[in-house]
């Protein structure tokens, strides 16, 4: 039942289980599947090889050149590591968070940010390019982040997640501008992504989100700006 549960992760606030005996089972299944997913690529959101919901749906471009495909790439590597990243932060803060709504928000989006992380897995393929060399570190690195911030409380732990979107979303306007401009695909994936994204934020703030003090903000930038830059060349 626990396993149909998580698959079904959408709808999980239809369930009445007590928080913490849900806590120790739900979290630890999602990690395990997310581990699955990410380092075996056996990816359980696909319907026929296609991942649901898979926005990608113009025909494929024409390449100018051999560099234009690589430039395009490394952006798609770029936004694979940071849904890699997505995971382990939010399973990472519903780990430790106090409220039930609160912990369900969190397990909700990582769910939903598993389907992008599908996306950019696919588009990758499509590319015939190559996930990031250090997709573990990204995501394990973001898993004990996560969990640190949420041991702040759930104020806080939320407004990370505000901010993480607000950066993201900033993130993906700077890669819409860079992509080719008859990159349809590549275009309609990361536009989906960040619609989404913001959603997210909103999402955050609502359930109560603290505002971060700003070199909070700054530090999340760095670490970000450190994460794209290796991923986007390895």
């Amino acid at each position: 039942m626990i396993e149909s549960i998580i698959r079904e992760i959408i709808d999980i606030k239809e369930i009445l289980v007590p928080l913490d005996e849900f806590r120790k089972v739900s979290v630890l299944d999602a990690l395990v599947e997310r581990f699955d997913l990410i380092f075996r690529q056996e990816q359980k959101c696909l319907v026929d090889h296609t991942p649901v919901g898979y926005p990608a749906i113009e025909i494929e471009k024409i390449w100018a050149s051999e560099s234009e495909r690589r430039s395009v790439i490394a952006l798609v590597r770029v936004n694979h590591a940071g849904e890699v990243s997505a995971q382990g932060l939010y399973l990472g803060q519903a780990m430790f968070s106090r409220d039930q709504n609160n912990f369900l928000f969190l397990l909700k989006a990582a769910s939903e940010e598993r389907l992008h992380l599908a996306w950019c897995n696919r588009r990758l393929k499509e590319l015939k390019g190559n996930a990031s060399l250090f997709t573990p570190i990204w995501f394990l690195g973001s898993f004990v982040i996560g969990a640190a911030v949420s041991l702040n409380g759930d104020p806080v732990s939320l407004g990370f997640v505000e901010e993480t979107e607000k950066q993201v979303a900033a993130h993906l306007d700077g890669h819409l501008a860079r992509i080719p401009h008859d990159d349809n695909r590549t275009r309609s994936i990361l536009q989906r992504m960040r619609e989404e994204e913001l959603v997210h934020g909103e999402k955050a703030e609502s359930l109560g989100g603290a505002t971060l003090p700003p070199f909070a903000s700054k530090l999340m930038g760095i670490a970000a700006f450190v994460m794209k830059q290796t991923a986007q060349k390895f």
